[in-house]
């Protein structure tokens, strides 16, 4: 994963294309979340967290981000 390497815009154009095809992919929409929280937008990250938590409200990655988030 290129966010998890640091590649936080890398792996944000990856991720949304991945949405632009599939725009409930919990996985794309999580690495946004973790791509935006890299890149210090707490906003972005929130957004992107929540979004994947509509398509599944216990989606174990979005809720572990968006608690990461708290520590920012």
């Amino acid at each position: 994963m290129n966010y998890r390497l640091g590649n936080a815009d890398k792996a944000e154009k990856l991720f949304a294309a991945e949405v632009s095809r599939n725009p409930f992919s919990l996985d794309a929409l999580s690495g946004l979340g973790f791509a935006k929280t890299l890149q210090k937008d707490k906003a972005g990250a929130t957004k992107y967290f929540q979004e994947a938590l509509k398509v599944n409200a216990t989606y174990g990655d979005a809720l572990f981000g968006l608690e990461e988030l708290k520590k920012l």
